[in-house]
């Protein structure tokens, strides 16, 4: 872990220009064999919500009645 304080190293602004101009040299990088792209940490996760929100989640039928039974217990009704 490398923890840096971006105020000893000039202003914000600046430490997040240098920041963001590695990002963009290391994604474009070569990408290794079965990927397609370099990804930073956060990229497969932010992939993936984006989606989820697009196309929802599955959720097994056990699962949802428990859903609902907790939300029964708090008082929630679902829509008709």
């Amino acid at each position: 872990m490398v923890l840096v304080e971006p105020a000893r190293l000039g202003t914000q602004a600046a430490f997040e220009l240098e920041a963001l101009a590695f990002i963009d040299w290391l994604t474009a990088g070569p990408v290794a064999p079965s990927f397609d792209a370099v990804q930073i940490a956060g990229d497969p996760e932010r992939a993936r919500r984006a989606q989820r929100e697009a196309a929802g989640i599955t959720v097994d039928a056990q699962t949802w009645r428990e859903i609902v039974a907790a939300g029964r217990k708090l008082g929630v009704t679902l829509p008709a």
